[in-house]
């Protein structure tokens, strides 16, 4: 039995690393870095099949061992870049609900100015109409 039937398959990991990788982009994560190395992994993956058909098996092997220490690298990290999605989700739901009373406190003091300037343009012309009537008479 070969070490490659001991260890874990590089294709279950690569599945496992873009399942990961689907749900940081899910929540409107963004993680390109991890997406390269995943990438790259899958290279490794499809040159070590061409060397197994070609009979390089040692070749091979190491390929696989590259792509599967890779997608392990990539599998750590997903928790952290969806850490960092949450974090993001939540930062713009706080912002939106903190903007969402300002901006309509802000629309509701402009109306109370421009009420209050249309007021004070009505008294001060029905003032000058009065100085107006008093001259004519």
């Amino acid at each position: 039995m070969s070490a490659i039937a001991t260890q874990e398959d590089p294709q279950t990991l690569a599945y496992q690393a873009y399942t990961g990788l689907a749900n940081v982009y899910k929540e409107n994560g963004s993680a390109p870095d991890l997406v390269n190395k995943l990438n790259t992994a899958v290279e490794l993956i499809q040159q070590a099949k061409v060397a197994r058909t070609k009979g390089d098996l040692t070749l091979a092997t190491q390929l696989e061992e590259q792509a599967r220490t890779q997608l392990t690298e990539v599998i750590g990290q997903i928790p952290a870049a969806q850490r960092d999605a949450d974090l993001a989700a939540a930062n713009t739901m706080l912002t939106a609900t903190l903007l969402i009373p300002i901006s309509v406190s802000l629309s509701t003091l402009i109306f109370y100015a421009a009420l209050r300037t249309r007021r004070e343009y009505e008294r001060l012309k029905l003032y000058e109409m009065e100085i107006i009537e008093k001259n004519k008479a």
